[in-house]
């Protein structure tokens, strides 16, 4: 049975509480959340520019057989298991093969290489456990070594990458690509533009409207004098009730802040979307709104195709901090992906095949520049 959109409108409090209570996070680094909102100025996560080349050549193929692994282990065993992506960076492509060919893997888990880059994916571990013996082993072959999933799922791996683009023009393609699925998903179950198929012309409206809109509405909350010190007000009400309270002014205020126009052509069914009159927030609705819209936007794939994605389904998604085209060149700063495997080896996949090349990145352990 296809989900149906109630009237209301579940995200905007979310939205609201990202523009006004990201600028009173304690941080040593500028934060800007995906889509516009906070501090959108672009920036890479340490303020350092990727510097580490990396290969284009075979991504698409790397990225097949990390799909492979992590398909085959099905959905059930996906879920109930705590999966480990294991990274080593080296300086030559040579070094990486090298220090693969040493590494042993158990059955269902494979060793793949991208360059100088040492992928390996498909391991499930304890996470009260030992560390994974193949940490230690890629160290002992000189390679700077990166750690997904090892703590109960988290342990995240952050991307810094930079490439340049036969033209401006397609970096800007590019650019918008990557931003518009960026917007998206933060409220949908969209697929990254590396994978499947090229978006139809209908998808590719869908998400730029979405995009232009959260810009715009996160240009006129910025600005409202009646928010300033919104996200103070929230935190410090206290009791569940006190919060409720804050939250429904909230939402009445927000119905007279919607974005009466917006620039260029727009797509029919996400404004209606849009225009759906809020209401208390309700987890229910907000995931039949966030899958509906993602229907709009070209989906992920899921199991039976009715239902929203499962987690398994969602192994393709990527979190993406920021990007810009300076000129001929892409830019993507601080990007993380649920499995680090396929997200990375994707958007080297999805950058070659338009011609973007000397590509750069650079790595970070989450826990080294999380916010939190």
């Amino acid at each position: 049975m296809r989900l149906t959109i109630p009237d209301g409108w579940p995200g905007l409090v979310g939205i609201v509480v990202l523009v006004v209570g990201i600028g009173v996070l304690p941080s040593g680094r500028p934060l800007g959340p995906v889509g516009g909102y906070g501090e959108a100025d672009f920036y890479f996560t340490d303020g350092r520019e990727p510097d580490i080349p990396i290969s284009t050549v075979d991504a698409a193929e790397t990225f097949v057989q990390a799909d492979a692994v992590l398909s085959g282990i099905g959905r059930d065993t996906y879920e109930e298991s705590w999966q480990l992506t294991i990274v080593g960076m080296f300086e030559t492509s040579g070094a990486a093969s090298a220090a693969a060919e040493s590494v042993d893997v158990p059955e269902g888990a494979a060793i793949l290489v991208q360059g100088p880059m040492v992928l390996v994916t498909g391991l499930e571990t304890d996470p009260e456990g030992p560390p994974d013996p193949r940490i230690a082993e890629l160290r002992q072959h000189g390679g700077s070594v990166f750690v997904e999933g090892d703590r109960y799922g988290e342990g995240a791996i952050v991307v810094d990458l930079a490439c340049n683009a036969p033209s401006d023009g397609v970096a800007r393609e590019l650019a918008s690509a990557i931003d518009d699925y960026a917007a998206a998903l933060s409220y949908s179950y969209v697929r990254p533009p590396w994978v499947g198929g090229p978006l139809t012309a209908d998808e590719s409206l869908a998400r730029a409207t979405y995009r232009r809109w959260t810009e715009e509405f996160g240009e006129l909350v910025r600005n409202d004098p009646w928010l300033v010190g919104y996200g103070q007000r929230l935190m410090g009400a206290g009791s569940e009730e006190g919060r409720a309270a804050v939250q429904a002014e909230l939402l009445a205020h927000l119905a007279e802040l919607k974005p009466e126009w917006l620039d260029g052509d727009v797509h029919p069914g996400v404004m209606a979307l849009i225009a759906a009159n809020p209401t208390e927030p309700d987890p229910d609705a907000a995931y039949a709104w966030g899958w509906e819209l993602g229907r709009l936007m070209g989906p992920l794939e899921s199991v039976d195709g009715e239902s929203a994605p499962t987690w398994f389904d969602q192994r393709h998604s990527a979190i993406i901090g920021s990007v810009r085209a300076a000129d001929s060149r892409v830019e993507i700063g601080s990007a993380t992906f649920n499995r680090f495997a396929l997200g990375m080896s994707g958007l080297l996949a999805y950058l070659d095949e338009h011609g973007c090349t000397d590509v750069v990145v650079r790595l970070t352990d989450w826990d080294d520049v999380r916010g939190d």
